[in-house]
C-alpha cells in the first residue's frame, strides 16, 4: 500500500479518524498531512500514539550512522536518558537545531561548551556536535561533511525528540518534502528516502510524558511551542509572583535587585504581581485571565536549590527563565508531571 510522503502513514479512504485518511487514495498526502502544510491547522497531534522504547529499538536495529537532532532552545527535554546504553555501539553525531530562538550573544564556543558540558552531566557521548538554523540550511554542509566522514558506507538514521526539527533537517540534506510541522507527532511511521549512495531513514519523534506539550489541549500547542522567543525582562526588588498564562507560576523573594527573563513563545502572557496577593489571584483568574492552562493536577515543586548569581529555571517544552542577582528563594506551580530543574545560565 501507498504511504503518505508527509508523515509515512499509509493511506487510507475508509476511517476518517484514523491515520493516513484521505478521500482521494491516489494523492500523496494524507488530509491531515495536506492541512497542515497548507494551512498550519493541526487536526490531531497523536502526540500519545508512540512508545519511545520501540522507536530507540527500530533505530538500533539499522545499520546506520546515527544523527540524533536536539532543540537547543528545549534542550534539556530533548534529552534521552540512557542513550549510549539504548544504541549500544552506534556511532552518534548530535546535531543541534534552532539555534535561532537563542539569543546572539550566545556565541558557537559558549554554546558548545555549555553542550558539552551538559552531555557530560547526563553520561552522553557524542562523536561531534553540529549546530544548524531553523530551517536547516545553517549549517547543511557542516552536516553532509561530517555524513561522509562517519557514515563508512552505512545509512543514515535522524531521531530525536517530537518537534526537533528531523524533517526540517531531512529536507535540508536531502532535498525531500517530508511535512514540517511545529506541533509533535507529525511523522508517523519510519519514512525511507533514498539519496543514491545511501538510504535516509526519518523516525516518529520520541514523547517526553515530563514535557508541557504532552498535557496542553491541540488547539493550545501553537501557543506555547517556542516557535517566535522574544526575551520578557522585569527587575525584581521586592517579593514578586510571576505568572505564565495559567500553565506556571512562579514565585521570587530576593535579597537586592535582581532581574528576571522569560524565555518563552511570545505568544504566552506574563503576568506580574505582590506575592503576598498571588494566591488568591492564581485561584480566582487561572484559566480565565490566566491561560491557557495545562491538562492535570498542579503543585509546588519542592527541592529548586539556588546554584549562583546567574542560573537558569528550566520548564520542560514551554523554555526557560534566567535570573541574575541575589535570589533569596524560589518556588514554582506546575502541572506535577512536567519536569522542572536549575541548570547553569546558557546566556
Amino acid at each position: 500500500m501507498k504511504k503518505c510522503k508527509g508523515c509515512g502513514a499509509l493511506l487510507q479512504n475508509e476511517n476518517s479518524l484514523e491515520k493516513g485518511f484521505t478521500p482521494r487514495t491516489e494523492v500523496d498526502l494524507c488530509q491531515r498531512c495536506f492541512r497542515i502544510n497548507h494551512y498550519d491547522d493541526l487536526t490531531k497531534s497523536y502526540k500519545g500514539d508512540f512508545d519511545n522504547f520501540d522507536i530507540l529499538n527500530s533505530v538500533s536495529e539499522i545499520d546506520g550512522l546515527i544523527l540524533w537532532v536536539v532543540d537547543l532552545f528545549d534542550f534539556e527535554s530533548n534529552i534521552v536518558a540512557g542513550l549510549n546504553r539504548h544504541l549500544l555501539n552506534k556511532d552518534i553525531i548530535m546535531v543541534g537545531t534552532k539555534r535561532d530562538l537563542l539569543p546572539d550573544t550566545v556565541g558557537s564556543q559558549k554554546l558548545l561548551t555549555f553542550i558539552q558540558r551538559r552531555l557530560k552531566f547526563h553520561g552522553i557521548s557524542v562523536l561531534e556536535i553540529l549546530f544548524v538554523g531553523d530551517h536547516g540550511y545553517d549549517g547543511r554542509e557542516e552536516v553532509l561533511k561530517a555524513i561522509d566522514l562517519y557514515r563508512n558506507n552505512r545509512d543514515v538514521v535522524i531521531m530525536g525528540q517530537a518537534n526537533a526539527g528531523k524533517s526540517t533537517l531531512i529536507n535540508a540534506i536531502a532535498e525531500s518534502d517530508l511535512t514540517i510541522s511545529r506541533y509533535p507527532g507529525t511523522t508517523l511511521d519510519l519514512i525511507m528516502i533514498d539519496k543514491n549512495e545511501y538510504k535516509i531513514y526519518d523516525t516518529p519523534g520520541l514523547i517526553r510524558k515530563d514535557n508541557m506539550q504532552y498535557y496542553v489541549s491541540d488547539h493550545d500547542l501553537k501557543k506555547i511551542i517556542p516557535s517566535k522567543v522574544k526575551p520578557i525582562v522585569f527587575q525584581v526588588s521586592k517579593a514578586t509572583s510571576f505568572a505564565i498564562g495559567g500553565l506556571v507560576r512562579v514565585d521570587v523573594e530576593v535579597k537586592d535587585k535582581s532581574s528576571v527573563v522569560f524565555y518563552v513563545n511570545q505568544s504566552l502572557n506574563i503576568h506580574r504581581g505582590s506575592l503576598n496577593k498571588a494566591d488568591e489571584l492564581w485561584q480566582q483568574h487561572k484559566g480565565e485571565l490566566l491561560k491557557p492552562i495545562s491538562e492535570g493536577e498542579y503543585k509546588f515543586v519542592a527541592d529548586l536549590k539556588i546554584l549562583s548569581d546567574n542560573y537558569d529555571l528550566v520548564i520542560n517544552g514551554l523554555g526557560f527563565v534566567n535570573f541574575k542577582g541575589q535570589i533569596k528563594s524560589l518556588k514554582v506551580q506546575i502541572n506535577e508531571e512536567v519536569s522542572v530543574i536549575v541548570r547553569e545560565a546558557i546566556i
